[in-house]
């Protein structure tokens, strides 16, 4: 099943549709398809976009109880409105000033999360990736520039590739986890060699060098890489060479068939309601989205990106040097208002993560979940605007009420907001359901007799009633905005 996270914007749909200025409309927003993410869906949410922040001003130490305590109940509140279930921690000069966890580990045993619990990160990984890569470099084993025939002579167009290329996601060979076979060989246990063989014959999309395009596919080359050059698996290297230096001791590679302590289990949602994530056998992301790690372990990892520890200075400033699109090693960087960012976001089934680190600043933010529909580019823009002392979103608390279906049955029909733009109120046994036309229905819960809010995302539908009590119109607002659609049937 493909999992969607719903956004509501009027706005762009009308636009596309109509080209109307006045009229807003209602978009639903799919997860982008990327590796190390449920088909290793790397940087969700547009690749987790993140917005432009004013220069950062770090706060005065009487402050960071205050963002502490507002953390802390921004995150209950989107726990209890069953959008988020996962570990937060935000860090600065050094230190946690900020870690909880929320939700549970496993909802059928009622384990709850806490910040040692430990998470798929899906593309997060693609970062150990990246510096594993660096360190052999330092180490003459290999060199940025080396062509990929080097290390596989057995793969076609290699000597016109380079690992420069397959870093920075400029080698234009096609991305294995969108490939329509993918769906099944991902449930199946595979080696290196076999999801090579997936896409090796594929034709290039481009000159190698001469665009972006995100392909999971570069980081399984890159893993096969590590691996011939170091004599050791991929698991191995990065443990003895990365890990364990920075005392990640929470942080390996993700096998289902070892125990692994506080291993959380991930969910993704069905028709409104909560269930198993979709399998993936874990010996398919490689090093492109195979690791398991807490929020704790990504912060020392954090912290040793900003010595030298692991990786010289030289390195580092490599790894954080965009090529095309803005992308370097493993990281996205952004340079807003003169203040550079590093960010890469997550998404393998049923988890979803997202790192974020001020690279002029010791500031860090890190959230990681065992909810695949968890909308954290939201949590992160009101984090980071927070933490800034800017204007945040704040989740409203609700509750809802119990209403008898014979009311709700007058609400049920069709409501236009603009031509060939409609959305459909019905009911299902005792569940309400608002669903644009063509796309997926949303969950409504009701708090009043004629206003009801949406499950999964900060928005309300009131119900306009006429002189004798029946619907006519009905009112949807989100952020700050109303929009109004006339009963047509």
């Amino acid at each position: 099943m493909k999992l969607l996270v719903i956004i509501i914007n009027l706005e762009m749909i009308l636009q596309n549709r109509m080209n109307e200025s006045r009229v807003k409309n209602i978009l639903i927003t799919k997860i982008p398809k990327r590796i190390g993410d449920t088909r290793f869906i790397a940087m969700t949410f547009a690749f987790l976009l993140l917005p432009l922040f004013s220069p950062l001003l770090l706060p005065a130490q009487s402050s960071l109880e205050e963002i502490s305590s507002k953390a802390a109940d921004y995150f209950r509140i989107q726990n209890e409105l069953g959008r988020f279930s996962g570990a937060v921690l935000i860090g600065s000069k050094g230190k946690i000033i900020f870690e909880r966890g929320y939700g549970l580990a496993n909802y059928e045993l009622q384990v709850p999360i806490t910040p040692r619990t430990k998470f798929r990160l899906g593309s997060l990984t693609k970062a150990f990736t990246a510096a594993a890569i660096l360190q052999l470099a330092e180490k003459g084993k290999l060199s940025l520039d080396d062509q990929v025939a080097r290390y596989l002579s057995n793969y076609p167009q290699a000597e016109k590739i380079t690992i420069h290329h397959l870093l920075t996601h400029t080698s234009g060979i096609p991305n294995f986890t969108a490939l329509p076979e993918y769906q099944k060989f991902k449930l199946n246990p595979t080696t290196l060699d076999r999801t090579i063989n997936l896409f090796r014959q594929l034709p290039l999309e481009f000159e190698p060098g001469t665009k972006f395009s995100y392909s999971n596919s570069n980081y399984i080359l890159l893993t096969d890489i590590i691996e011939k050059v170091s004599g050791k698996s991929y698991a191995d290297y990065l443990r003895e060479n990365i890990f364990l230096p920075l005392n990640m001791l929470d942080t390996c590679y993700d096998d289902p068939n070892r125990i692994i302590k506080y291993r959380s289990r991930g969910y993704s949602l069905r028709n409104g309601d909560l269930i198993n994530a979709p399998h993936i056998d874990m010996s398919v992301p490689a090093g492109a989205g195979g690791l398991l790690s807490t929020v704790e372990d990504l912060f020392a990892w954090d912290q040793g990106l900003r010595s030298e520890r692991i990786l010289t200075a030289a390195s580092l400033e490599k790894m954080f040097t965009p090529f095309l699109n803005g992308y370097a090693y493993g990281w996205e960087i952004k340079k807003i208002n003169g203040r550079l960012i590093a960010q890469h976001g997550g998404r393998i089934e049923g988890f979803l993560s997202q790192m974020v680190r001020f690279l002029d600043d010791d500031l860090c933010l890190i959230i990681l979940s065992n909810f695949d529909f968890a909308p954290l580019s939201q949590f992160i823009e009101d984090m980071l605007s927070l933490f800034l002392g800017k204007p945040v979103t704040w989740p409203k608390e609700r509750k809802a009420i119990s209403l008898p279906p014979e009311i709700f049955n007058l609400y049920c029909g069709e409501y236009e907001f603009a031509p060939n733009l409609l959305i459909k109120i019905f009911r299902e046994g005792n569940r309400y359901w608002a669903q644009v036309i063509g796309q997926p229905k949303l969950e409504i819960l009701p708090e009043s007799k004629t206003s009801f809010f949406v499950r999964l995302i900060d928005a309300q539908i009131n119900f306009i009633l006429d002189s004798e009590g029946k619907p006519n119109a009905l009112l949807l607002i989100q952020g700050g905005k109303t929009h109004e659609a006339k009963k047509i049937r």
